[in-house]
């Protein structure tokens, strides 16, 4: 469902790339349906047994899915949520429900390693400006504003994503329940205990005092907890 990432134009330098809502999606969501009607037509093609084809049904099935991954900003917990779970009146398909739920279940289902693996890849993927300065461990000397400034400036970017983890890691576990209230109570059983099961306060906890927040914390401090060079150099 993330088959193409449409970024806002940066009007201000040194500054994180940013999506607007729902724009990936729908663009997402055409490439992969002009895709599917190229295939239609070329198995049509081959063979006389329909029973291959994407159907009507099965197309409406994936726009749903993928627009039930569209997320929204909460600036009262500062997190990101997804408004479809959240409508009464939506009918959301199974499918679409499971979509949605793993899409923001990295931490639930898999633990804070890959959470925080998680977070660092979305954060190069917002910030490619770090990427030369990690591979040559130094600031290249074209850049139009001193060294300092521009550490500066990335030790603030890093800080937002840990204190953004921070508050993402609360607010999966506080929005769990509600998100699914469309289950029946053995499924809802199992998806908290079993499939979710990261989703706790002993883990909320373990985030909180491993992941660095603190106003005073240094570059290189932000820089080791991501392990940016990891992900770069593999």
């Amino acid at each position: 469902h993330d088959m193409v990432q449409v970024f806002l134009p940066q009007i201000q330098s040194y500054t994180s790339r940013r999506r607007e809502s729902g724009v990936s999606e729908a663009a997402t969501i055409t490439k992969l349906l002009d895709y599917i009607k190229n295939q239609n037509e070329w198995i049509s093609k081959q063979t006389s047994n329909h029973l291959t084809l994407f159907t009507d049904s099965d197309l409406q099935i994936i726009i749903e899915a993928i627009n039930a991954t569209i997320c929204w900003y909460d600036s009262l917990d500062n997190t990101i949520y997804q408004p479809d779970l959240y409508y009464s009146d939506k009918k959301l398909s199974l499918v679409a429900q499971i979509i949605a739920l793993a899409d923001l279940g990295t931490l639930g289902m898999e633990g804070i390693e890959a959470f925080n693996e998680e977070g660092s890849l979305l954060f190069l993927e917002e910030n490619p400006d770090i990427i030369p300065i990690i591979l040559n461990q130094d600031i290249p000397d074209f850049q139009a504003i001193d060294k300092q400034t521009l550490y500066e400036n990335l030790r603030q970017r890093l800080l937002k994503r840990t204190r953004f983890q921070v508050n993402f890691a609360k607010g999966r576990m506080a929005r769990l329940a509600r998100e699914l209230k469309g289950f029946t109570a053995e499924a809802i059983a199992v998806l908290t205990h079993d499939v979710f099961k990261y989703l706790n306060p002993a883990i909320i906890q373990e985030i909180e005092l491993s992941t660095p927040t603190a106003n005073d914390t240094n570059f290189e401090q932000l820089i080791e907890f991501f392990e940016l060079d990891k992900y770069l150099k593999n």
